[in-house]
């Protein structure tokens, strides 16, 4: 492993850790945030993006529902359909979310080794923009704050994309597991409207592989 992987898979380790932390009420968190990352940084790197900027949004995406460890567990593991109320309660996680990362980083801020592991400004500021908008649509349908197709930065609209995929290929409280076909049919019935058209096309060539590097 190069250090350049090394510094990487310790920033990594250390943003998971954080979310473990928040989340450890949910017993499948650690094989989530591994494929959610694992997704992004694929789809990153598939669209062209920089090397660095991949490695960056693979770390920032762990935190990307640091916000759910604000929301009541006989909410957040309810099996039914939610009420209104138990809806807000859900959609606030990303506003949450944004805040305890700014708060992370700002306790953080001085630790000038961090950076070395990938953790810096630029890093931080990648993981406040997913938690907070990775909820957000291409229509302008999504949430907290309803932004269009490139309001919303390009990182967190590869984490929707990826966190909607692992939801959907994955056993829930609230369902089953679908089968990839499935999940594909309905990530392209999303496309321009929930996802970034240019990002779901590239899924649709190559969400095989990208199960399978998973």
């Amino acid at each position: 492993m190069s250090v350049l992987e090394q510094s990487e898979n310790n920033g990594y380790n250390l943003f998971k850790s954080m979310a473990i932390t928040a989340e450890f009420h949910d017993r499948d968190i650690v094989e989530h945030i591994d494929r959610v990352s694992t997704y992004a940084q694929a789809i990153a790197r598939g669209i062209g993006l920089e090397e660095e900027t991949q490695r960056r949004i693979r770390i920032a995406s762990v935190l990307h529902d640091v916000g759910k460890s604000s929301i009541p567990r006989e909410v957040l593991l309810k099996p039914g359909l939610l009420n209104e109320a138990e809806r807000l309660f859900i959609e606030h996680h990303t506003r949450e979310g944004f805040q305890i990362i700014r708060t992370i980083e700002d306790l953080l801020r001085d630790q000038t080794m961090l950076q070395l592991y990938y953790i810096d400004e630029i890093t931080f500021s990648m993981a406040k923009d997913i938690a907070l908008s990775h909820h957000e649509c291409w229509n302008g349908t999504g949430y907290p704050e309803m932004r269009r197709g490139q309001e919303t930065p390009i990182h967190a609209r590869i984490v929707h994309l990826a966190d909607v995929l692992d939801a959907l290929l994955t056993k829930r409280v609230y369902k089953e597991a679908w089968m990839l076909s499935e999940v594909m049919q309905e990530i392209t019935q999303r496309k321009g409207t929930w996802f970034d058209p240019d990002l779901t096309r590239w899924v649709e060539r190559h969400s095989e592989e990208l199960i399978k590097g998973s």
